[in-house]
C-alpha cells in the first residue's frame, strides 16, 4: 500500500515504539503501537487514481460523502450564482485532494479560522482554510479544503500558475475534514446529498 510523503513520520514514531517496548519484553504494549502504526499507513494512504481527461465532466476533489448541495453567492469567484457542493471526509477516508478539472492555479489563499466539526453547516465560513481557484477550458471553479475538529493542518501540493490535469494531486488534509467545491449555476450536477464519492473519479457535475 503506497503511503503519502506526510504520513511516513506519524507510521516511523509508533513503529520505533513498538520495536523497542517489544524489546524489553512488553509484548503488549508493543502490539498496540503497531496496531496504531498500521492505522496511520492507513489514513494516509495514497492509491491510485485514473482520471479520464475529458473537460466536459467536473471531478470530485475529495474522497468522501456528499452532505449539502446549495446555491449561493460566491463574491469571491463569482459575480453571479453559483453551486456549492460539500463533502465530508471522516478518519477512514483517503484525504489526499485532486483537481477537478484541467487548467490553471489562479490563486491559493489560506485562511486562518476556527476547528468546528466539519459536518456541520458553519464550517464551510468560519473554519480554517485552504482555497484553491482553477481556471480552465471555458470555466472555471473554487475548491476549499475545509479543517475540521482534529484536522488542523492543511498542505498544498500545488502554486499559483501551475498548469494541472484533471485528478493531479492539489494537497492533503490530516485527520478529518470537509472539501467545499464551488461550480458556476449553469452546470448541471450529477450528485446527490448522501452519495459516496472518489477523489478524480467520481463525476459531480457536467458542463450544459
Amino acid at each position: 500500500m503506497r503511503v503519502a510523503r506526510e504520513g511516513v513520520p506519524f507510521i516511523l514514531l509508533p513503529l520505533a515504539i513498538a520495536a523497542l517496548t517489544s524489546s524489553f519484553g512488553w509484548v503488549w504494549v508493543g502490539g498496540a503501537f503497531f496496531i496504531a502504526a498500521l492505522k496511520m499507513a492507513f489514513f494516509f494512504r495514497d492509491p491510485v487514481r485514473h482520471t479520464p481527461q475529458d473537460n466536459t465532466h467536473i471531478f470530485s476533489p475529495a474522497d468522501g460523502k456528499v452532505i449539502e448541495i446549495v446555491k449561493i453567492m460566491e463574491e469571491e469567484i463569482f459575480p453571479f450564482p453559483a453551486t456549492r457542493v460539500s463533502i465530508f471526509l471522516s478518519l477512514f477516508d483517503v484525504h489526499i485532494t485532486r483537481a477537478p478539472i484541467a487548467g490553471t492555479v489562479r490563486s491559493i489563499a489560506a485562511k486562518p479560522g476556527r476547528y468546528i466539526a466539519a459536518y456541520k453547516d458553519a464550517a464551510s465560513e468560519k473554519n480554517a482554510h485552504v482555497s484553491v481557484h482553477i481556471r480552465g477550458d471555458g470555466t472555471e471553479i473554487l475548491f476549499k479544503q475545509v479543517s475540521g475538529s482534529v484536522a488542523r493542518r492543511i498542505k498544498s501540493y500545488v502554486r499559483e500558475e501551475d498548469m494541472l490535469h484533471a485528478g493531479q494531486k492539489t494537497g492533503i488534509i490530516y485527520f478529518g475534514s470537509r472539501v467545499d467545491i464551488f461550480l458556476p449555476d449553469t452546470m448541471d450536477i450529477t450528485i446527490r446529498p448522501g452519495r459516496k464519492v472518489r477523489a478524480g473519479e467520481t463525476v459531480i457535475a457536467e458542463r450544459s
